[in-house]
């Protein structure tokens, strides 16, 4: 239908523009109506194009699912400016001699992108048959579409934390570790497309995984260091460096970019306050073998990995979860907490204009909140005293705010004044002990504006985005950062909290895994898409590794079995998949 609709368009086109020429000529049409219908004839004409490409089937749209998922492959590389293998060259210009006839590969390879980005594979019932013009493609690369035993149905390398212990600091100890510098060796440092050092995610020795996971190609010893370029604008990429001989921590050729979360905006911090994190923290790993296969037999797998290190952890490190340990995570917990909510604090102060604006509409509001209750306290007998005490409080509320608006310049200076006595008084005790009642007696007049909720301090911060509003962030990120650090600090945690890093928080979550091989885990397509290719590595988000990948996404590094057998590490790549 959509090819008749085209001819169609096509012969109106070819005919009106001459009819209307003609009839200027012989003087039917005047210059002016002659000119409009030209101008509609080629919008005619541009309108009849558009229609046509739509209604026009793309002829790679019969693909099988098999020639799909190839066709994707050498889409990407070709994108990816890298050169195909000879068998790929050879398959594609088989593929466009069965559906393009007799166009060029050049004028067909639009087409063929346009089709494996919109089309997905079926997954319902298998392919039809392979045509003999073209190569088939290897048994391995059909997933369960096709029936064939699937890469992603193996076991499978969970990677957890390892346990921290007596002389065993997993800052600096252990052959595989998250975050942290890597250990290259006589391998080259890996640089993005601007020629700029890529981040490293993990390393991961790789002795006695071969015989774990069976998988052909994978080698005996030596390790794999993971690297990723994740600019807040662009395409996230990431690359795979086999190492041979680690040796020691590798400096990088150049300076990193800055560690960003990814989820909420700004930058991760695990070290001072102000600091630009330029690295994950280092976390040494615990690699667990797990023999039941995720996709068949999703029920054994959990329990694999539970018998091996325990139920998983269902919310993010946070001092709420630890009401004996820290009572009150609306307080400061100690020092440091204090130093990282003042932190935000003072780069909230520069809004200064929108606090005041968004005070004054807050302080218009309160005359009419003020008449309400006075009237229903005039017709109200069964709550009167509720009803008293909230008339009471936001008259005391607007007097407050008419305190700070009557010289709101004035109450600025004032609050910057009392946030630099607190800050001079955080930095000059233990930073890391818990405070006192005394202390916190102390702290709280200098606080009230700032955790008042229409106080001064709190109007900044809620103008400002990208850091800590409330003073329990602060205490969280306190929390993440003792996580992370040397023993020095961690064995300061409450028994409570390290027993939890210690245990549940070593995993990313109890609905996902940092993993190699096996079943992938699917947020959206990845996994059916890269049927045909390992998963080498799969990394969740995660709080204490500083992992924030979107909404709850996930990155994963694929290679395909003739690419890891060939040692061509350089064809690995990356995806990843957020909600």
């Amino acid at each position: 239908m959509g090819q008749s609709i085209s001819r169609v368009l096509t012969i109106s086109y070819l005919l009106v523009g001459p009819a209307l020429i003609l009839a200027w000529l012989v003087g039917n049409w005047s210059f002016l109506a002659t000119a409009v219908g030209l101008v509609a004839w080629i919008v005619l004409a541009v309108v009849g194009a558009v229609v046509a490409s739509q209604l026009t089937p793309n002829i790679f749209s019969k693909m099988t699912d098999d020639e799909l998922l190839r066709a994707r492959r050498c889409v990407a590389e070709t994108e990816a400016k890298r050169p195909l293998p000879a068998e790929d060259a050879a398959w594609l210009e088989a593929l466009y001699r069965r559906y393009g006839k007799n166009h060029t590969a050049k004028q067909l390879y639009p087409s063929l992108r346009l089709a494996v980005k919109e089309r997905r594979t079926t997954a319902k019932s298998p392919p039809s048959a392979p045509v003999s013009a073209l190569p088939e493609a290897s048994s391995l690369s059909r997933g369960p579409a096709s029936g064939q035993p699937s890469l992603h149905d193996g076991s499978a390398i969970v990677l957890a934390r390892a346990a921290r212990r007596p002389g065993f600091d997993v800052t600096r100890d252990g052959e595989s570790w998250f975050g942290g510098l890597p250990a290259l060796g006589d391998a080259v440092w890996p640089l993005d497309q601007d020629g700029q050092p890529m981040t490293p995610l993990a390393q991961i020795a790789l002795t006695g995984l071969a015989e774990a996971v069976k998988v052909p190609g994978l080698p005996q010893d030596g390790s794999l260091a993971f690297f990723a370029a994740l600019p807040e604008r662009g395409d996230w990429i990431g690359r795979v460096v086999r190492v041979a001989k680690p040796g020691l921590p590798t400096q990088p050729p150049g300076p990193l970019p800055q560690v960003m979360n990814h989820s909420f905006g700004g930058p991760i911090r695990r070290g001072e306050p102000g600091d630009d994190q330029r690295l994950y923290p280092r976390m040494a790993m615990q690699l667990v073998p797990i023999s039941a296969s995720g996709r068949t037999d999703p029920k054994a797998f959990k329990a694999e990995v539970e018998a091996a290190l325990g139920p998983g952890r269902q919310y993010n490190l946070s001092a709420s979860l630890f009401e004996e340990a820290m009572p009150d995570p609306k307080r400061p917990w100690n020092r440091d907490s204090l130093l990282r909510f003042l932190r935000g604090a003072r780069i909230a102060l520069g809004s200064g204009g929108a606090a005041e604006k968004e005070l004054r509409k807050v302080q218009a509001s309160y005359p009419n909140r003020i008449k309400s209750l006075t009237e229903k306290l005039a017709g109200e007998t069964t709550e009167r005293e509720v009803l008293q005490a909230r008339l009471d409080n936001t008259k005391a509320a607007l007097k407050r705010l008419d305190s700070i608006l009557a010289d709101f310049p004035a109450a600025t200076r004032q609050l910057v004044e009392e946030l630099e006595t607190m800050d001079a008084w955080a930095q000059g005790g233990n930073r890391w002990a818990p405070l006192t009642e005394a202390e916190q007696a102390m702290l709280a007049p200098l606080l009230a504006p700032w955790t008042a909720s229409q106080g001064l301090g709190s109007a900044h911060l809620e103008r400002t985005h990208q850091i800590h509003r409330y003073l329990k962030d602060g205490v969280d990120e306190t929390l993440l950062v003792m996580a992370v650090a040397g023993d020095d600090l961690f064995t300061t945690l409450p028994d409570a909290v390290r027993e939890a890093i210690n245990g549940p928080w070593r995993q990313p979550y109890d609905r996902g895994n940092h993993q190699m091989f096996g079943c992938p885990d699917s947020v959206q397509v990845a996994a059916e898409d890269n049927e045909d290719a390992r998963l080498l590595l799969q990394l969740q988000c995660d709080d204490i590794a500083g992992f924030y990948w979107g909404d709850a996404g996930v990155l994963q590094f694929w290679i395909r079995p003739k690419d890891l057998e060939a040692g061509r590490w350089d064809r690995a790549y990356m995806t990843f998949e957020g909600n």
